[in-house]
Parts: C-alpha cells; sequence; structure tokens
C-alpha cells in the first residue's frame, strides 16, 4: 500500500450509532497485553462467530426441532442459533471477566481511532481497553487498547442525553482488525452516501 493510500484510509472518519464496553487500563496492565493485542487478531483470543452456514459443528438431525423442518431452514435456524450464542456471549460472559466495564456511545469511527460519548469524565491519556462490537453480518467484535485524545462535557436541555463527548486514539489494534474495520468504515461511506443522494431527491 503506498503512503497516499495508506493516508486516505486512515483519514476515513464515518459516523456511527451503536455501543461499546470499555474499562481502565493501568500503565502496568497496558505493558502486560500491549504485544498480545498486536500481534494476535481478538478472534484467536477470544473466539470468532461462524462465517458461513457450513461450520456448524453437529448434526442437524440431532436437534429434536429440526427433525420436522426443511433441512435449509433448519441449517440456517441452528446457524442462527449460533450466531446469536456468539452475541450473547461478546455482550455478557465476556463482560463478566471485567466488573468495572462501561458502556459508551460510539458516534464515529476510523482506523485510527473513536469517538465515543460517555457516561462520565475521562482524563486525557487514560488508557481503555475497548470491546467494539461492529454491527455487520456476520458479528464481528474488535478488542484494542485506546488512549483518551480529549473529552468535554455534552451541553443541552433536561431532554437531551448527558455525557462527556470523548476522543480516543487505538495505540495496540492487530492489523488483521484493523483492515476488518476499514472494509466496515467503508462499506458505512457508501450506506451514507446512498442515504444522502436519497434525501437530495
Amino acid at each position: 500500500m503506498t503512503k497516499k493510500n495508506r493516508s486516505k484510509r486512515e483519514s476515513v472518519r464515518v459516523r456511527v450509532s451503536f455501543n461499546l464496553l470499555f474499562s481502565l487500563l493501568s500503565k502496568d496492565e497496558y505493558k502486560d497485553i500491549k504485544e498480545t493485542y498486536i500481534a494476535h487478531k481478538t478472534s484467536d483470543r477470544e473466539g470468532s462467530v461462524p462465517s458461513s452456514l457450513h461450520d456448524i459443528s453437529y448434526e442437524i438431525s440431532s436437534i429434536d426441532v429440526a427433525r420436522n423442518m426443511d433441512p435449509a431452514i433448519a441449517t440456517m435456524w441452528v446457524s442462527i442459533e449460533k450466531r446469536l450464542d456468539f452475541i450473547i456471549s461478546m455482550l455478557s460472559s465476556q463482560g463478566k471477566e471485567e466488573l468495572n466495564a462501561l458502556e459508551a456511545g460510539c458516534t464515529d469511527i476510523c482506523s485510527n481511532g473513536v469517538g465515543f460519548i460517555s457516561p462520565g469524565a475521562l482524563e486525557v491519556g487514560s488508557l481503555l481497553k475497548m470491546r467494539i462490537f461492529l454491527p455487520i453480518s456476520p458479528p464481528m467484535l474488535i478488542v484494542c487498547i485506546g488512549k483518551v485524545l480529549r473529552t468535554a462535557e455534552l451541553k443541552g436541555d433536561s431532554s437531551q442525553k448527558k455525557g462527556f463527548k470523548t476522543a480516543a486514539i487505538f495505540i495496540a489494534m492487530n492489523e488483521d482488525d484493523r483492515d476488518k474495520l476499514v472494509g466496515y468504515i467503508f462499506k458505512r461511506q457508501r450506506e451514507l452516501i446512498r442515504y444522502n443522494k436519497g434525501e437530495g431527491q
């Protein structure tokens, strides 16, 4: 990839609306896990969702409910079940290991960082372990480390959501994860372009 293309890839930032989980890291914790997060993609560290209907590892006929179904429908049903299991594990059981994890709403994202609304103020320079669950099919989880660049309290009336607009840069992310994130960003960019064209007609 040329320097110009890399710069273009890194500069694309899109508006998004999904949640992430984050927890504060100490400098020592960061040093302990930094190399692992860079060297190994999230799916290697934490497991991944089946990528296709052919990843089903058990016999459809062994499931009572599926015995009277059309085979194609039964296969899709089991695939959906497995994907839901993955989503639940990512959002619940995996989160239990971090009892201090907080939920935040992403507002924008690029390959180098993310903007989000945090429930409380975060100190500039804070290190964050971030669990970003991209709303794509199949679902994808990226777990990386970020560093807070800036934060500002949201101003508004009582009807508006309170919180702090926070910007963080990714400082430890596997490159395969980053490539998947870039793919999502360009997909989201195309969706926004189509939406804006529709608004103008």
